[in-house]
């Protein structure tokens, strides 16, 4: 079962715990030439969709190529394929989290993938374990 919270909440909480991280994801342990800010990883995780394309995204081996059609196989409604391809596929990919190729319908982490799976775990799915 999903949490619901606000990011606002959220990017206090991820502040406390992680104390070595300011506003931006990623300070101490890489060195990116541009940071995603924890508000728009907030924001971006802001849908239980999107927690459950991430989560499937993860769930496959990195060399894996991934098809959209695969992912979304499980869905059994055609609306519901139709909100995650206009409306949660391109959020994602503006965001940094996935690279979409439209024209191929390939998935992929993007830059911040790690960053938005380690929020998920930390604060969605951390009482499910």
């Amino acid at each position: 079962m999903i949490k619901e919270t606000q990011p606002e909440c959220l990017l206090s909480i991820y502040k406390q715990r992680n104390s070595c991280v300011g506003d931006t994801m990623g300070q101490c342990e890489n060195n990116r030439e541009e940071e995603i800010s924890l508000k728009t990883i907030f924001d971006t995780l802001s849908s239980p969709k999107r927690h459950w394309l991430i989560m499937e995204i993860s769930d496959r081996s990195a060399a894996d190529e991934i098809k959209l059609n695969e992912i979304c196989k499980r869905m059994q409604e055609q609306s519901e394929f139709i909100e995650i391809y206009h409306c949660h596929l391109p959020v994602l990919d503006e965001n940094g989290i996935i690279h979409w190729d439209r024209e191929t319908d390939i998935v992929e982490s993007g830059p911040y993938f790690e960053d938005a799976v380690s929020v998920l775990e930390q604060f969605v799915y951390q009482e499910e374990g």
